[in-house]
C-alpha cells in the first residue's frame, strides 16, 4: 500500500507537466498503473548523432527537474531502452535520445521510439534482506560461513598431506602440532579474498552503490580447491553501466593482480629455498600447474625441469604459490560472463541486458560442453553452484542507455581473456 501510494495520478502528472515538459526528453505518449509509469519521446533535435555525454546530461538534467518539484525522496526514475521500439530494415542514426531516424538527411520522420523513461516508487529497492525469507533459506546463508571455513581447512590438510613428512607426522606419530603448518595457506586464501570484497566495497562506496555482506561459497571439492568465492548481493541500483562495470571488475582483478604476485613470490622462494625448509613445503601434483595455461607459461619461463615431469608426480612448492594459484582459479571463475557473476556484471554493462544474456547462456553451454568431455571437476562443481545461485538476470541500472567507453570495454575483454587463459589446460 505504501509502495503504490507513492506513485499515484498526481505524481504521474507532475513527472510528465513540471519534469519532462521543457526538458530535452520530448514526451510523445506515456502508460501508467498504479505504482508504475512508462514515458516515450522522440528527439527534435535530428541534427545530432547520439552522443553518451548528451544521454548522461539529458537524463541528469531530468533528475534534478525531479529534484526542484519534490518528487526526489519519492520517484526513481529509470531511462531505459523501449521494449516496445519498433526495428526495421535499413541503416538508421540514432540521435541525442536515441530515436531512430532514417538515414536519408532530408527525412526526418522517427522511425522508433528510444529510450523510455521508467518511474517507480523510491520505495522500490532490490534490496532482497527486506523481503520474508524461510527459516531454510536463512539456515543455509548462515551454513555457508563455517562450511566455507570447513573446505579452506580442508584443502590446506590435503596439499599439506601430500608432504611425506606431515604424513608421517599425523598419521604415525600422532603429532598435530604440524597442522600449524596449515595456518600459511589458510591465510593467504582469506587474504585474496579479503583483498577481492575489500575492493569490491571501495569502488561501491565511490560509486554510491549500496551492497550486502558477502555470503561465502564453500567448495564442493574441497581436497582441490578451498571455496570458490564470495556472492556480493546489490542493495541498490547502480547509477549507469559504467558504475556496474567498475565494481563487478574491481574485484577480481585486485584479487588476480594479489594472486600473481604470490605465484611470482612463491616460484622466487621455492627456488631459493633450502632443503630443510622444501620438506616442509605443501606439495601439488605437476597436473595442477599444468592445469592452467597461464600458469603453465610461468613455469615452462621460470621453472622449465619441472614442467616436464609425469603429471602425477607431486612437487613441493612454497605456501604463496599454492594459495596464488588457488587465487588465480576463483578469479577466473568468477571472471566468466554468466548472469549475476562478477564476470556476468561487467558483460551486461559492458554489452547490454539482451546481449548480456546471449552471452551467459552460450557461456553456460560451454562449460556444460568442457564437463561432458572431462573436463576439470571443479567446472562441474562450479557450474551446479551458479545454476543454483546465480542464474538470474542483473537489475538493471538507473541508466542503461548511456553505453560504457572504449576503455572500460577493452578492459572487461582482456579480462575475459585472462580468464581462459588460466581455465585453459597448458598443452
Amino acid at each position: 500500500t505504501t509502495t503504490i501510494s507513492t506513485l499515484g495520478p498526481n505524481e504521474v502528472e507532475i513527472i510528465k507537466n513540471e519534469v519532462l515538459m521543457g526538458s530535452r526528453f520530448y514526451l510523445t505518449s506515456f502508460e501508467s498503473i498504479p505504482g508504475a509509469a512508462l514515458f516515450r519521446n522522440t528527439n527534435k533535435d535530428g541534427n545530432h548523432q547520439h552522443d553518451n555525454n548528451n544521454t548522461a546530461m539529458v537524463f541528469a538534467d531530468i533528475q534534478e527537474r525531479l529534484d526542484k518539484v519534490g518528487l526526489g525522496e519519492k520517484v526513481q526514475l529509470f531511462l531505459l531502452p523501449d521494449p516496445e521500439d519498433i526495428s526495421e530494415s535499413g541503416p538508421r542514426r540514432t540521435t541525442t535520445m536515441g530515436a531512430r531516424y532514417n538515414a536519408d538527411p532530408s527525412t526526418e520522420t522517427p522511425i522508433g521510439l528510444k529510450p523510455v523513461i521508467l518511474a517507480l516508487p523510491k520505495a522500490l529497492s532490490p534490496d532482497e534482506s527486506k523481503l520474508k525469507k524461510s527459516w531454510i533459506y536463512n539456515f543455509g546463508i548462515g551454513l555457508c560461513y563455517p562450511l566455507a571455513a570447513m573446505s579452506t581447512f580442508i584443502y590446506s590438510f590435503s596439499v599439506n598431506a601430500l608432504n611425506p613428512n606431515f604424513f608421517s607426522a599425523v598419521v604415525h606419530n600422532r603429532d598435530l602440532t604440524v597442522l600449524y603448518s596449515c595456518i600459511p595457506l589458510i591465510l593467504g586464501v582469506i587474504a585474496v579474498q579479503t583483498v577481492h570484497e575489500a575492493a569490491h566495497y571501495l569502488v561501491a562506496r565511490r560509486r554510491k552503490i549500496k551492497i550486502g555482506p558477502p555470503v561465502p561459497i564453500p567448495s564442493l571439492h574441497i581436497a582441490s580447491f578451498p571455496f570458490f568465492g564470495c556472492i556480493t548481493p546489490l542493495k541498490s541500483f547502480p547509477h549507469n553501466r559504467a558504475a556496474l562495470l567498475d565494481f563487478a571488475l574491481s574485484g577480481p582483478l585486485s584479487a588476480l593482480a594479489v594472486s600473481l604476485g604470490f605465484v611470482f613470490g612463491g616460484i622466487f622462494l621455492t627456488s631459493r629455498a633450502s632443503a630443510l625448509d622444501i620438506a616442509r613445503f605443501p606439495v601439488i601434483p605437476v597436473a595442477n600447474m599444468k592445469s592452467s595455461f597461464l600458469l603453465g607459461s610461468i613455469l615452462s619461463y621460470l621453472l622449465p625441469k619441472t614442467m616436464m615431469l609425469p603429471l602425477a608426480q607431486p612437487i613441493p612448492m612454497h605456501p604463496l604459490f599454492v594459495v596464488g594459484t588457488s587465487g588465480l582459479l576463483s578469479s577466473a571463475l568468477n571472471l566468466l560472463p554468466i548472469f549475476r557473476l562478477d564476470g556476468g556484471r561487467a558483460c551486461f554493462a559492458a554489452m547490454g541486458q539482451r546481449q548480456g544474456a546471449i552471452i551467459s547462456v552460450f557461456t553456460i553451454l560451454w562449460l556444460v560442453s568442457l564437463i561432458i568431455s572431462g573436463a576439470s571437476s571443479i567446472l562441474l562443481s562450479w557450474t551446479v553452484l551458479i545454476s543454483l545461485l546465480q542464474l538470474r538476470i542483473e537489475i538493471p541500472c538507473r541508466d542503461e542507455c548511456t553505453e560504457v567507453d572504449g576503455k572500460r570495454i577493452w578492459l572487461w575483454l582482456a579480462s575475459f581473456v585472462l580468464s581462459m587463459s588460466i581455465l585453459i589446460p597448458f598443452p
